[in-house]
């Protein structure tokens, strides 16, 4: 056995006594300085090279470095009151007690002495209220009996009233068709011109049937005696508007082309009537055979149109 095996304590510390806090406090410092010196000598054994005598000193080089743990030393000093420790948190607020019992009912209280009965005394007598709102009417009464059937009374004509004015006159009717047209009476003795030359006339109708004539209308007439034409005039059933123009050609049907009127066709302007007789664009010479044409260029308002051509016959 080598000399380490002389180092391990083999008492035991037997606590037999009673120990006070200081005490205790007094053995715990000196384990802590047992158990310092034990890791002391762990260092010392654990720091040689292998095969090295790890040591060469005896047991009694170690007395010193612990003592008998059952022998007490000296009291040290007390130490200072250590800092008061802070409040603690204050503690839950304890459940209410039970309600007390209800306490026991009073002795009833002596009964009073009874008053005397007071003389009444009249108050003053208040002013008038406003009158109420008024009522609404009560319903009619049931009819009264019939009374006796009088005697029949004599009837006495009264005079006659004076005649009542006379009424306004009614609406004028509406105009009835025109009826056909007659057959040409004998034709009258020749007009005498102003040079002494008779007049004749010719002419042409446009009849709408209650209607304004139909525009382009065309109407035709052969001539049977010389002349010169002096005038022409135009006239319609009512004042309205037309424009005829005249046309003429030797033994044949005219044409637009063939018109003589010049810019002095007949025309109605918003007129019933209408005469021209300078005729200072006409063509107006005439002889027997010729062909007039009358064709309806326009027309409003007018149904019924008469063209005619005044002639002075030459002898």
């Amino acid at each position: 056995m080598n000399e380490t095996s002389k180092l391990t304590p083999t008492k035991r510390v037997q606590f037999s006594e009673t120990y006070d806090a200081r005490q205790v406090r007094a053995l715990e410092h000196q384990l802590a300085i047992h158990a310092e010196s034990i890791r002391r000598l762990e260092r010392m054994l654990i720091s040689g090279e292998p095969g090295q005598v790890l040591l060469k000193r005896t047991v009694k080089d170690f007395e010193g470095l612990w003592s008998d743990p059952t022998g007490s030393g000296e009291d040290g000093a007390p130490g200072a009151d250590g800092a008061p420790g802070a409040d603690g948190q204050d503690g839950l607020d304890g459940s209410p007690g039970a309600a007390g019992g209800a306490g026991s009912i009073g002795p009833p209280g002596m009964p009073g002495e009874d008053a005397e009965d007071p003389i009444p005394i009249p108050g003053e007598r208040g002013s008038a209220g406003t009158q109420g709102i008024a009522g609404q009417a009560g319903g009619i009464g049931p009819p009264g009996m019939d009374g006796d059937a009088g005697e029949d009374a004599i009837p006495i004509p009264g005079s006659a009233g004076p005649a009542g004015a006379d009424g306004a006159m009614g609406l004028m009717g509406m105009m009835g068709l025109s009826g056909e047209d007659g057959e040409d009476g004998p034709m009258g003795p020749p007009g005498v011109g102003a040079s002494g030359s008779p007049l004749r006339t010719i002419g042409m109708t446009f009849d709408g049937g209650g209607s304004p004539p139909t525009v382009g209308s065309i109407g035709y007439f052969v001539c049977q005696f010389n002349g010169v034409i002096d005038q022409w005039s135009i006239v319609g059933d009512v004042a309205g508007s037309a424009v005829v123009d005249v046309w003429k050609l030797a033994g044949a049907i005219p044409t637009n082309a063939d018109s003589i009127a010049g810019t002095e066709k007949p025309t109605l302007s918003a007129q019933q009537l209408a005469t021209d007789n300078a005729l200072t664009t006409w063509t107006t010479a005439v002889a027997v055979g010729d062909v007039f044409g009358f064709e309806l260029e326009s027309v409003s308002t007018c149904t019924r149109l008469t063209v005619e051509i005044r002639i002075a016959e030459t002898l």
